[in-house]
């Protein structure tokens, strides 16, 4: 780990560095003090003050060098949680639809009514509504013919009559759901949908007849999975990446906006990343499947912090209280072996406290 990346940005780390530096200026000065002021008594222990200075040096670097590995790694854990999380809740939520579209691509008024052979088209709209009612995750359930002639659809508000959409042909030949998440024109205007899609057959002799297609609520489930993950302090943020590390969705759009291409960090290593001219600690994840489904291809999660921000926060008593006791007993040897020089020492750093603490 290059400890100088990022000791800077941890200033709790660097007061005690620097109070660490001065204890040890403070041995060199009693060093000298002791050879000034008890030449006689200090004889026999100026080597054994030497030998504890340098090995207090080496002690110094260790801590810091301690101190720098575990903050960074406490970060990265708490960012890898999170997208972990965050990718984990999708690839769930989504075999779920991939379930849905199987079951209700059965269903059996559906498939007659498809058939042409049952049922009334406010029937079987009344009917997808119930199911969209129940779930709640869907924005729109469409069923077409063959020919992508719109049979039914539960959104009032759009316009569609028919589809060209290459999922009708795909769904039609394959005997399992299709996933496919762009624009298409089963929702005009919009820039991409997330649509599972399945064929329905004859219950007469199995052939089939249409393809059901559900609509998921891409943008609004987002929204929500990202709300109950995000930092509230605003210091990271949380993110959607396809195949490309290109932002398919972002908790925080003005930050992050979508369709920007990210770098990413799937060796959980502490790497520093550099994206439009901030520095950034990042970790990314790809979901290990749940039930043999791993998710749209190439989905993965992340979460990015700015280093400047990464390790702001309120610095820890532990180090407070090291360094006061470390300074006491530099205090304790002086007055021990030279009294003079305790005096010297005590007015040296009378002007303020040990680490971090105002001067």
């Amino acid at each position: 780990m290059d400890i100088d990346g990022f000791l800077p940005h941890m200033r709790d780390v660097v007061r005690c560095d620097e109070s660490l530096r001065e204890l040890n200026l403070t041995w060199r000065m009693i060093e000298a003090s002791a050879k000034m002021n008890c030449a006689e008594d200090a004889g026999g222990i100026l080597p054994m003050m030497a030998a504890t200075r340098e090995g207090f040096q080496r002690l110094e670097t260790e801590l810091v060098s301690s101190l720098v590995h575990q903050k960074v790694t406490n970060v990265m854990a708490e960012l890898g949680t999170r997208a972990r999380h965050v990718i984990d809740i999708i690839v769930r939520n989504l075999y779920e639809r991939t379930a849905d579209v199987g079951f209700l691509a059965t269903d059996r008024e559906l498939c007659e009514y498809v058939a042409g052979i049952g049922g009334t088209r406010e029937a079987v709209v009344e009917r997808l509504r119930a199911y969209r009612d129940k779930y709640t995750v869907y924005d729109e359930i469409v069923l077409l013919d063959i020919r992508g002639g719109v049979l039914a659809h539960i959104d009032a508000h759009s316009p569609i009559e028919g589809s060209g959409d290459p999922l009708i042909a795909r769904s039609l030949a394959s005997d399992t759901y299709v996933e496919s998440f762009r624009a298409t024109d089963l929702r005009p205007g919009r820039p991409r949908s997330l649509v599972y899609s399945r064929r329905m057959l004859d219950p007469r002799d199995g052939q089939p007849v249409g393809v059901l297609c559900l609509v998921f609520g891409f943008e609004k489930e987002m929204a929500s999975i990202f709300a109950s993950r995000h930092g509230r302090d605003g210091r990271s943020n949380i993110m959607l990446l396809d195949a490309d590390n290109r932002i398919i969705a972002s908790a925080d759009e003005q930050w992050l906006p979508l369709g920007s291409v990210v770098p990413v960090n799937r060796s959980a290593q502490p790497e520093l990343c550099i994206h439009a001219g901030r520095t950034y600690l990042v970790q990314t994840f790809v979901s290990d499947g749940y039930q043999g489904y791993a998710g749209p291809p190439g989905w993965q999660s992340q979460v990015m912090i700015p280093l400047e921000v990464a390790f702001s926060g309120r610095a820890g008593g532990v180090l407070e209280r090291l360094d006061e006791a470390v300074a006491e007993g530099l205090l304790s040897h002086a007055r021990s072996f030279c009294p003079p020089l305790y005096e010297i020492v005590t007015a040296a750093t009378a002007s303020g406290a040990w680490c971090g603490t105002a001067r």
